[in-house]
């Protein structure tokens, strides 16, 4: 049984270490590269929709959101967009969570 466990745990680090999602980054990307083209801070960026507005514009590899914010695709890579989508669920309109430095 302890064996069975340990690979299951291994199995769990593997996966969740390939698709882990970071707000930092997400806040960073969202600063450093599209806050600029857009003319407004993160704080003011991700209050503009709730996690399931914000859902429905990332889904369909972001479609919708490229189109909404006039984005090109070739300024976000495909690795910037979980960070992105979850930095934007995480301070979303309806997020209980609050940002510590304005961002």
């Amino acid at each position: 049984m302890k064996p069975l466990f340990i690979t299951l745990l291994l199995s769990l680090k593997l996966l969740s270490g390939s698709i882990n999602p970071d707000i930092y980054k997400g806040q960073t990307y969202y600063k450093y590269i599209i806050g600029p083209k857009l003319g407004y801070n993160g704080i003011e960026f991700t209050k503009q929709h709730t996690q399931k507005e914000w859902e429905v514009l990332f889904d369909n590899e972001a479609k919708a959101f490229f189109e909404n914010y006039n984005l090109s695709k070739n300024e976000i890579t495909k690795e910037m967009l979980p960070h992105l989508h979850y930095f934007a669920i995480f301070y979303a309109k309806d997020s209980k969570a609050v940002p510590y430095c304005g961002e």
